[in-house]
């Protein structure tokens, strides 16, 4: 089986000829989120063609990334807004990467266990985006797409600069049209796959699975030239079931199911905008049933052949039919939400 490998140097011929290979094709994975987005990227990484890193990349559609970097640079662009977007990208990937000494005092306080219950944890916890392209490569090419959208940094603050900072200053920017900043996002996120251990000639694709690229397949499709996407769905009662056992999940079945259902509709929504031959939906018990035939049919909408070694990751932790487990008179109060949604994929009532 592929494993996941942390990033050594890669030798300058490597890197050489993987900047000047051909630009690799972005394969998205979404979801509600405990649908199957990361077995299916695990099964996929096993392709000799397709890349991939262990976590959720997030960099693009979280809050603070390189969707908001792009709109904050054009559409909603001004001297304030250029500043702040860039300001608060720079935060963000440091954040998610794993960068600084402050990062790894708090993680260490985490992994010791002696962090407050009642305080939330730093943001994105033990997250080491960095670490998986290699620390090193990450921080530059980061930097120079900071540096390619930033002209200059001038010593002040706005109003809404953030409070007790020392040495505030202000990144001045120009306003960019949204194919501009496009081009320099997908440019970045190329040049950080190629730079992965396992990305050799043979590598044409990488993928990648947060879960909310689901309500963002649109912007990311435009973003990307030639991407696609993949909706991984789930039987939603299983779904919520699921979600109740996390942190993020609700606390309660009907305020949860609420939740899944705007994400459903959500979903509805942005499909209607995709553009035909672009994306592919599989059920997560489909998968499970037919493995073979369905990574065929996503082979062909994404753009490469059927592989025997997308095989050899075991399927059978799928847990369908948890939502036996839920309480019936939880579960008849969730069930008009998820309804639609049910209707939609074929699941029976």
């Amino acid at each position: 089986m592929k494993r996941f490998v942390t990033p050594s140097v890669l030798s300058q011929a490597k890197k050489n000829n993987m900047t000047e290979a051909k630009k690799l094709t972005p394969v998205f994975i979404g979801g509600t989120g405990r649908s199957g987005t990361s077995v299916l990227k695990r099964v996929l990484s096993q392709h000799p063609h397709l890349v991939s890193i262990e976590s959720e990349l997030r960099l693009i559609i979280d809050p603070d990334g390189a969707l908001d970097l792009i709109q904050g640079l054009s559409t909603r662009w001004s001297p304030a807004m250029a500043d702040s977007v860039i300001q608060r990208f720079e935060t963000f990937v440091k954040e998610v990467g794993g960068v600084g000494k402050r990062r790894q005092f708090f993680d260490l306080m985490q992994r010791k266990r002696v962090w407050p219950r009642f305080l939330s944890p730093r943001r994105y916890g033990r997250w080491q985006v960095g670490h998986s392209f290699g620390d090193a490569f990450y921080q530059s090419r980061i930097s120079r797409l900071v540096d390619k959208l930033s002209y200059h940094s001038t010593k002040g603050r706005w109003l809404g600069t953030a409070p007790y900072r020392v040495g505030s200053f202000i990144r001045e920017s120009e306003p960019y049209d949204t194919s501009q900043m496009s081009q320099l996002v997908s440019e970045c996120f190329d040049d950080l796959y190629k730079n992965l251990p396992a990305c050799s000639e043979a590598t044409s694709h990488w993928v990648e699975d947060t879960p909310y690229n689901l309500v963002y397949a649109d912007h990311l499709l435009s973003t990307f030239a030639g991407s696609r996407f993949i909706h991984v769905y789930r039987d939603p009662r299983d779904v919520l079931a699921s979600y109740l056992t996390k942190v993020w999940g609700g606390d309660d079945f009907e305020m949860t199911a609420r939740r899944l259902a705007a994400l459903y509709r959500q979903w509805f929504r942005v499909r209607d905008r995709l553009p035909n031959g672009k994306f592919i939906e599989v059920g997560l018990e489909d998968l499970v049933k037919d493995p073979q035939g369905v990574l065929t049919q996503i082979g062909e909408v994404a753009g490469f052949p059927f592989d025997d070694k997308m095989l050899s990751v075991s399927l059978d932790r799928a847990n369908s039919g948890r939502w036996r487990e839920i309480p019936a008179d939880k579960l008849d109060r969730a069930i008009p939400h998820l309804k639609p949604a049910m209707e939609m994929y074929g699941y029976s009532l």
